[in-house]
């Protein structure tokens, strides 16, 4: 008894360590990336499409590949990595971790919205990730935001977005938003959609028990989210794309949000 009780606080103490130091890591890459780009923030207001093309994705997606590792994210699957410059790339949403996800295979730049701007601190990681803020509180201005999403694309920027407009607990694929496909009927550009599908989390299949451990949809606050995911040792994920050419679309019945959505359901395993 008396060893039983000697030892089982070292083991929780082993626990604990290993999740602060997984913290500490993880935490030490987003300054890393931090410091790396903050340099180049005047460069954005002077030189906005070269920025964010040349210098602010790629180490983006540095970064990216090296938090999903810290984090225990195992990739696999069909991923296209070859991508035409100036396209456009939309998936389901089920978490903050997808973002990591596309930036760690695609270079490109994010929609966000200006609320995210105005955080103070996810502001700031948004504007050296080189995201495209849109205020989607205002409808009124969506040809403006169009337009920018537009000039983007013409300068050889990928764009990248999530058409669900928010996470989900992965129940369904939820309808596509149509507005910021627009710019690429416009300028007859192709269209990736991507499935990302989360099997398991530390080798359990992923359920509706265990996906709030790496499913974030505001059910709960992020910070309390982000200590619980420290915990957790691997998550093994599931990524497939499919290319939908300008040419397809133009000459279907169906919007490309429709395309797009029928694509990444037919690919997509509901989580139950």
């Amino acid at each position: 008894m008396l060893i039983l009780i000697s030892l089982s606080p070292t083991k929780v103490s082993d626990t604990n360590e290993g999740e602060y130091m997984k913290a500490f890591f993880t935490l030490s890459l987003i300054l890393s990336f931090l410091i790396t780009s903050l340099p180049f923030y005047p460069f954005i207001l002077i030189f906005p499409y070269f920025t964010k093309k040349k210098i602010l994705a790629p180490i983006l997606s540095f970064y990216s590949k090296l938090i999903l590792k810290a984090l225990g994210l195992k990739v696999t699957g069909d991923i296209k990595r070859t991508l035409k410059p100036g396209s456009i790339i939309v998936a389901n949403h089920l978490s903050y971790l997808d973002l990591f996800l596309i930036s760690s295979v695609y270079k490109g730049s994010f929609i966000s919205t200006m609320e995210v701007k105005a955080d103070p601190i996810f502001g700031k990681i948004a504007t050296l990730a080189g995201c495209i803020f849109i205020e989607r509180r205002n409808k009124s201005n969506i040809k403006n935001e169009i337009k920018v999403v537009e000039e983007h694309l013409n300068q050889g920027v990928n764009v990248f977005f999530f058409p669900e407009a928010k996470s989900t607990n992965g129940e369904e694929v939820h309808p596509f938003k149509r507005p910021f496909f627009t710019p690429a009927m416009n300028l007859n550009k192709d269209i990736l959609a991507v499935t990302i599908n989360y099997l398991a989390i530390d080798g359990e299949k992923i359920n509706s028990h265990n996906r709030d451990k790496v499913f974030w949809y505001r059910q709960n606050d992020m910070l309390a989210h982000l200590k619980a995911l420290m915990k957790i040792k691997s998550i093994n994920i599931d990524i497939s794309a499919e290319y939908i050419q300008h040419g397809s679309y133009q000459s279907s019945s169906l919007h490309p949000a429709q395309i797009a959505q029928s694509i990444v359901q037919s690919n997509y395993v509901p989580v139950i």
